[in-house]
């Protein structure tokens, strides 16, 4: 069993991910044991109430290198890929103008999340906004938002666009609630996930312990699926290949 996880916090002092590089050692300690062989640092971008923007440039790789030399001393194996967890809000077009985006492990792929309460419309403007800036948005999360919760069937659409989403483990599992866990059932058997990822926040409640998640795929949709979804996509997304 091998896993690629391409939505952590895992960046130290940024967000609400990692609150030190203590921490966010023993987050990467936690991902070796689960046979994760490479996982993205995605920080929160563009997200109110963070500490930082986490905008694309010399102070994120500065903390990001960082955090692969600390990795590295510890012995450490999986591999730190760059990305950013992108809020799609009022300003994304000045984002994307500036080349503050940043996809993950440099491919066209951008992790793009919504507010909660965001509406199908709003989602509709923003992806295509960032597909005419040659992006493939990657919408994380969807099975949390209320307006999927209503409607998942409209995911159907931004795959139309050219666009996918990634689910995150915890939802598989009913740790975000029924609502959550439904729409995840709905769009895994609906074949409508590109991913799965940890969406890792800590050591505790919202971990990058993929375990139990390939194996929960592996028994209630197949095999086949769990190895797509923690592997095969994650890593063509990686390679900037066309799912």
């Amino acid at each position: 069993m091998k896993i690629i996880d391409l939505h952590t916090h895992v960046l130290p002092g940024v967000d609400d991910g990692a609150d030190c590089l203590q921490t966010a050692l023993e987050m990467l300690k936690n991902a070796d044991a689960s046979h994760v062989i490479a996982l993205a640092a995605t920080p929160h971008c563009n997200c109110p109430n963070m500490p930082r923007s986490n905008f694309y440039g010399e102070e994120y790789m500065k903390r990001l290198g960082l955090l692969r030399r600390e990795a590295a001393a510890a012995g450490i194996e999986a591999k730190i890929l760059t990305g950013m967890e992108l809020r799609a809000g009022d300003n994304l077009k000045l984002i994307l103008e500036q080349g503050w985006a940043l996809g993950l492990n440099g491919t066209r792929y951008l992790l793009t999340e919504f507010r909660p309460d965001v509406s199908l419309a709003a989602c509709r403007e923003s992806l295509q906004l960032i597909l005419e800036h040659n992006y493939i948005p990657l919408v994380a999360h969807p099975e949390r938002y209320g307006a999927i919760w209503q409607n998942p069937a409209a995911v159907n659409e931004w795959l139309d666009m050219g666009c996918h989403v990634q689910i995150t483990g915890g939802s598989i599992l009913g740790k975000f609630g029924r609502d959550s866990w439904v729409a995840a059932d709905y769009l895994i058997k609906n074949d409508l996930v590109a991913i799965a990822a940890s969406d890792a926040h800590g050591l505790r409640y919202r971990t990058n312990n993929l375990i139990s998640v390939y194996d929960h795929l592996s028994i209630h949709y197949s095999p086949r699926y769990a190895k797509m979804l923690l592997l095969q996509n994650p890593y063509a997304i990686c390679q900037n290949e066309t799912l």
